[in-house]
């Protein structure tokens, strides 16, 4: 399993910087979205490689430069009012950039609506050489395997695949057992550990904040990737607070949760 980092676990840094802390931590990959966010972290600035033609080309300086790939695109959740057509420019970007599949979520509570527009992004990336997962969040409309799974049985799109999240998985009631046996519907795996029970009473919070590198929790992670291919991307999913403000900050973090979880993977 080639083992990368997710854009939550560095609060969108710029691409560019992105690629070359990967490449310092000896990571193989990256995900990304096409803009910046603001989730507190100070040392950030807002930034778009839609708009900034000079971050663009930075960052394709920086795929090269480092041999480090972004493994996933983000930023296409499915809400109420998203158009699949308006991402006609983002799956293109995303295609140029050598980017092979595209993440979504489903938060529209229209579930006929949701796997219409779910069935139509598909299309319109398989027209661009990319795949898409679909992430299975407990706080989505599409909050479960089983959910996640019907899905993909009604659009029977080749390039659809699920995200799994093992902090999401787990805290859904997730069984490694039953993963086993639809292990091959799953495109990707983000890899987190936290506590068994939640930490509070917002599940986000959690997730965003307060998420723990492998080992550190109580998840059986190590019975979880037994159960998949060993050839899917897997990439460290580990936000937290802890590093804000200390002097190594998200490098120092990163840097542990890696080493925890190269542990991981080769005990498999």
């Amino acid at each position: 399993m080639a083992l990368g980092i997710e854009a939550l676990s560095v609060y969108c840094l710029p691409p560019p910087r992105f690629l070359e802390l990967a490449a310092r931590l000896g990571a193989a990959h990256i995900s990304t979205g096409l803009s910046g966010a603001d989730f507190g972290q100070p040392d950030y600035r807002p930034w778009s490689l839609r708009e900034d033609r000079a971050l663009l080309a930075d960052t394709r300086a920086a795929l090269a430069a480092t041999g480090v790939a972004i493994a996933l695109g983000e930023g296409f959740a499915l809400r109420p009012a998203s158009d699949p057509a308006a991402w006609a420019q983002d799956l293109d970007l995303f295609a140029e950039l050598g980017v092979p599949r595209i993440n979504t979520v489903v938060f529209d509570p229209e579930r006929n609506r949701a796997r219409d527009r779910l069935g139509s992004l598909a299309e319109a990336a398989a027209a661009r050489g990319l795949a898409v997962t679909l992430e299975l969040p407990p706080t989505s409309v599409v909050g479960s395997l089983e959910a996640g799974l019907a899905l993909l049985e009604e659009l029977a799109c080749p390039n659809l695949s699920l995200l799994l999240d093992t902090m999401h998985f787990a805290r859904g009631g997730g069984d490694p057992q039953t993963l086993r046996a639809v292990a091959g519907r799953i495109g990707y795996v983000q890899l987190a550990d936290s506590r068994r029970a939640p930490v509070g009473e917002d599940y986000l919070e959690e997730a965003l904040y307060q998420r723990l590198p492998p080992g550190a929790g109580e998840l059986p992670l190590a019975e979880i990737l037994a159960a998949l291919p060993a050839t899917l991307p897997v990439s460290l999913e580990v936000p937290s607070r802890s590093w804000f403000g200390e002097a190594g900050g998200v490098e120092d973090w990163l840097a542990g949760a890696l080493a925890a979880a190269r542990r991981l993977l080769s005990s498999r």
